[in-house]
């Protein structure tokens, strides 16, 4: 492989997360693109949970300089996105909050129980949570409250030209 591994490494993240079933019985909505949300949500939309794919950001590394193939090792800082947004009277801050480390908490696990997310090119590759910033605060309709992580996953790959 050469070039990156970003579009391979996303892909898999996001097929391990639909596969939760924990994540899928909740109906959170898992995305590769960014949600479209409804401008103004109300009671009646119910609660809206989301997880996608943010921006990324990359470095690499020439692990040993010998005659041949030139190994890379990368590195992408990736930002995931789990969105909760409760409309209403009943969505206050504590209860966006709540569920939206729930739902941080189940894409931990996922990533720890499986680490390689399954990938296999290329054949060294590592998916980890390294830090993650919250944004909170009212809907823009005023009714109700969000709560949104940027989840830093950060892919390690070794990659080899062809």
């Amino acid at each position: 492989m050469i070039g990156t591994s970003i579009v391979t490494a996303c892909s898999a993240l996001i097929t391990a997360l639909e596969a939760d079933s924990a994540l899928s019985a909740a109906g959170v909505n898992i995305s590769y693109d960014a949600p479209v949300v409804p401008e103004d949500l109300t009671t009646n939309d119910g609660d809206y949970e989301a997880i996608w794919i943010g921006d990324a950001e990359e470095t690499e590394d020439v692990p040993l300089l010998t005659a041949g193939h030139l190994h890379r090792d990368e590195t992408i800082d990736q930002v995931l996105v789990v969105q909760v947004l409760k409309p209403g009277s009943l969505g206050t801050q504590l209860a966006a909050d709540t569920r939206a480390v729930e739902i941080l908490t189940r894409v931990q696990d996922v990533l720890a129980n499986s680490v390689d997310l399954g990938v296999t090119d290329p054949g060294r590759f590592e998916a980890v949570v390294t830090r993650w910033k919250l944004h909170r605060g009212v809907l823009g309709n005023g009714q109700g409250h969000g709560s949104r992580f940027d989840v830093t996953v950060q892919f390690t790959a070794r990659l080899t030209p062809s």
